[in-house]
C-alpha cells in the first residue's frame, strides 16, 4: 500500500512538473491569440500660442495648445513640467508656464491612455 500511495505521488508530481513546463514553453496559457500589442503610436501636439520669438517681460505665459492620437483618448499633456488643463479631452488645452529672463524653450509632453510618451510632442523658442 505504501508503494502504491508514493507511486501516485510521484506520478501527480511529474504531471504537475511537466504541465508547468508546457505552460512556460508555450508563453505561460495566458491570453487567446489575436494580433498584434494595441496602441503603439505615439500622440501629436501643436502649440497655437504663444508664437515662436514672441517677447514678453511677464514671469509667465499662457500656453495654448492642441492634441490628438488616432487610436487613443490623450491623458495628459505638459509644458515644461507643469500639467495642462483641458475641458475637452485635451483636444485644446493651456498651462500657465513660470518663465526665466531671457530666452524660454516651451517643450511639450503628452501621454495617451495606452500609457504612450512623447516628451517632445511639441517645442517654441520665446
Amino acid at each position: 500500500m505504501y508503494k502504491n500511495k508514493l507511486s501516485k505521488a510521484v506520478c501527480f508530481s511529474f504531471i504537475v512538473y511537466i504541465s508547468a513546463f508546457m505552460l512556460v514553453a508555450c508563453g505561460g496559457g495566458g491570453g487567446g491569440g489575436g494580433g498584434g500589442g494595441g496602441d503603439t503610436t505615439t500622440s501629436s501636439a501643436t502649440i497655437t500660442f504663444p508664437p515662436e520669438s514672441s517677447l514678453t517681460e511677464g514671469s509667465t505665459v499662457t500656453v495654448h495648445g492642441t492634441a490628438s492620437d488616432t487610436e487613443n483618448e490623450i491623458a495628459m499633456v505638459r509644458v515644461n513640467g507643469v500639467d495642462a488643463t483641458s475641458s475637452d479631452n485635451f483636444a485644446s488645452w493651456q498651462a500657465v508656464v513660470p518663465l526665466r529672463f531671457g530666452s524660454n524653450t516651451l517643450q511639450v509632453e503628452i501621454r495617451d491612455m495606452a500609457s504612450n510618451i512623447n516628451t517632445n510632442a511639441a517645442q517654441v523658442v520665446i
